[in-house]
C-alpha cells in the first residue's frame, strides 16, 4: 500500500493507473468512495502528529547544513522526464529529453548495449518499482519491493546506484514525499497501522524518525503537495460504515439490504480536512475543514498548485475557490451552470500556463471532458474547451499532460493494442493476444490549447 499522492507539478490529479475519471451513481458511487477511502486508511491517520518514540521532533540539522524549502517528488525534471520502458524498451529506466522529443536508457556507459544485467539502466530484480523521482541535480530517487520489504534507492545521472534504506520485516509501505537539497523525506506504514514520517540525509547515514500520524478505521490521508518546510495533507475522519447485510440471495432481499445500507450511510458523515504539516517539528496547521455526508462522497475536488489550494464543488458547478497558508483567499473563477447535468463529476486536473485546467464527466452520456479556465487579474469568462482526446478501452480521454518544459509538454496522446505473445500451449501452439501501449510525445503549449494535434512522437513506449 502507498500514501496516495500528487505531484505538484505538473498535474497533481492525474495519478498514475487513472483511467477515467469515476462514474457517480448516487449512493452506490458513495459506497465505492467509502471503500476507496478506507482502503488508504491503513496507510495514513489523520489524528495529530504523535512525537517519535524519543519524545523529541525532527532532530536538528547537521552543522553548517541550512534545509531549504521542501521540494515535491516528480520524475518531471522542466527539461525532460524519468520512466520507466514498455514493450521493447521494458526492464530499463529511460529519460525523456523535451527539446529533442528522444528517450534514452539511463546509462553512460560506453559501448554499452542495454541489454545485459551489468547495464546501469537495467532495473533491479523486485517484485515491483516505482518510476524514478528526480532530486533536481542529475540524481533520482526510486523505491523497488520484493517479498514484502520495501527499499529506497538512490541512482546518479550514470544510473549507478546504491541502497539508501530497507524497511525491516513487518512494514509493508514505503512512500517518498519530498526533499530539500539536503534530506530525503518519506513515511513508513508500521504493522501497527500507523504511518511514520522520517529523513534520511542523501548523503548517507541513519535515518531519523520525526513524527507519527496514528492509524485507524476510517482514518485516511492523501499528500497534496509542499509548503515552505511542510507537507499539506489533505486528511479524513469517516464514521464506521456497517455491512451489508444479506438474509438471503432473492432479489428482493439483496435489493432491501442495499436499500438499508444506503439509508445508513446519509446518517454517517467524514469529517475532512487540509493540514499544513511541519516537517522539523511535527506541528500542524489546519488551512480548511469540513463536513460531508457519507452518501456525498467528498464532496470537493482538490488541488494544490503554485501555493494555492484550489477547491470546488465536486458535484455541481459554481465558484472555483483558493486559499493559502498565509490566510489569503478568493475566487479563482466560475464554472457555469450551463455545465451542470445529472451526476456529473467535476475534477480539478492541474495548472498549465497559468490556466487552471479541470475535468467534467458526464455520466449519461458517458463523456470526459476537460477545459481550461485562465488564471491571474482580469481574466476570467467562460471555461474553455481542451478538444486533444483520444479513445482508450472504448472510452475516450483527454490527452494525458505528463511534464511541462520551458515551451512544451510531454502528453500521452493514444493507447493502442498490439499484438503479444503470452507464452505457448502443451502442443507447441502460441498463445497470442494484445498488450496496450502507451504512446508519448512532445507538443508546444499554443498547439495543445488550441486543440492542433501537433505532437512529435517520442519513438518507443513507456510506463507512467
Amino acid at each position: 500500500m502507498r500514501i496516495l499522492q500528487h505531484p505538484q507539478n505538473p498535474m497533481p490529479r492525474q495519478t498514475v493507473g487513472r483511467a477515467r475519471s469515476p462514474r457517480r451513481l448516487g449512493w452506490l458511487a458513495a459506497l465505492w468512495l467509502a471503500a476507496l477511502a478506507l482502503l488508504a486508511a491503513a496507510l495514513c491517520g489523520c489524528g495529530g502528529p504523535a512525537p517519535a518514540p524519543s519524545g523529541q521532533a525532527a532532530a536538528p540539522a547537521a552543522p553548517g547544513i541550512t534545509p531549504g524549502p521542501l521540494q515535491p517528488l516528480s520524475p518531471d525534471t522542466g527539461e525532460g522526464r524519468y520512466c520507466l520502458g514498455q514493450g521493447e524498451q521494458a526492464g530499463l529506466f529511460w529519460y525523456i529529453d523535451y527539446a529533442s522529443a528522444a528517450a534514452a536508457p539511463l546509462c553512460s556507459k560506453p559501448g554499452c548495449a542495454h541489454t545485459g544485467p551489468d547495464c546501469p539502466a537495467r532495473l533491479p530484480g523486485a517484485d515491483y518499482v516505482g518510476t524514478p523521482q528526480a532530486l533536481g541535480d542529475g540524481r533520482v530517487v526510486f523505491v523497488a519491493g520484493s517479498g514484502g520489504c520495501d527499499a529506497a534507492w538512490l541512482a546518479g545521472p550514470d544510473g549507478e546506484r546504491r541502497l539508501l534504506l530497507e524497511c525491516p520485516p513487518g512494514e509493508y509501505g514505503l512512500s517518498l514525499a519530498a526533499q530539500d537539497g539536503t534530506y530525503l523525506y518519506y513515511c513508513r506504514a508500521l504493522s501497527d497501522g500507523s504511518l511514520a514520517y522520517a529523513r534520511l540525509s542523501l548523503a548517507g547515514g541513519a535515518p531519523e524518525e520525526l513524527f507519527r500520524l496514528p492509524g485507524g478505521d476510517g482514518n485516511g490521508c492523501q499528500l497534496l503537495g509542499c509548503e515552505g518546510r511542510g507537507l499539506v495533507l489533505y486528511t479524513w475522519d469517516l464514521d464506521p460504515v456497517p455491512e451489508i447485510t444479506i438474509t438471503d440471495d432473492s432479489p428482493g432481499s439483496i435489493e432491501a439490504a442495499v436499500q438499508a445500507h444506503n439509508e445508513a450511510l446519509t446518517r454517517l458523515f467524514g469529517r475532512r480536512s487540509v493540514l499544513l504539516v511541519d516537517m522539523d517539528t511535527g506541528s500542524q496547521r489546519t488551512l480548511d475543514r469540513w463536513e460531508t455526508p457519507l452518501s456525498e462522497g467528498e464532496g470537493r475536488s482538490l488541488l494544490w498548485a503554485g501555493g494555492r489550494l484550489y477547491w470546488c464543488d465536486s458535484a455541481a458547478a459554481g465558484p472555483v475557490h483558493w486559499l493559502d497558508a498565509a490566510g489569503g483567499s478568493g475566487e479563482a473563477g466560475v464554472l457555469p451552470d450551463s455545465m451542470n447535468a445529472p451526476e456529473a463529476v467535476f475534477t480539478l486536473s492541474g495548472v498549465v500556463q497559468n490556466h487552471l485546467l479541470f475535468d467534467r464527466y458526464d455520466p449519461a452520456a458517458d463523456v470526459l471532458s476537460r477545459y481550461a479556465l485562465p488564471l491571474g487579474p482580469g481574466q476570467g469568462g467562460e471555461p474553455v474547451p481542451l478538444p486533444l482526446s483520444y479513445m482508450a478501452n472504448g472510452f475516450p480521454h483527454p490527452v494525458q499532460i505528463l511534464g511541462q518544459g520551458a515551451d512544451s509538454l510531454l502528453v500521452e496522446y493514444e493507447v493502442r493494442e498490439l499484438p503479444h505473445q503470452a507464452g505457448f500451449y502443451e502442443d507447441g501452439a502460441p498463445i497470442t493476444g494484445t498488450v496496450p501501449v502507451n504512446l508519448w510525445g512532445v507538443i508546444s503549449y499554443e498547439d495543445y490549447f488550441a486543440g492542433r494535434p501537433a505532437w512529435r512522437t517520442v519513438e518507443g513506449a513507456y510506463l507512467r
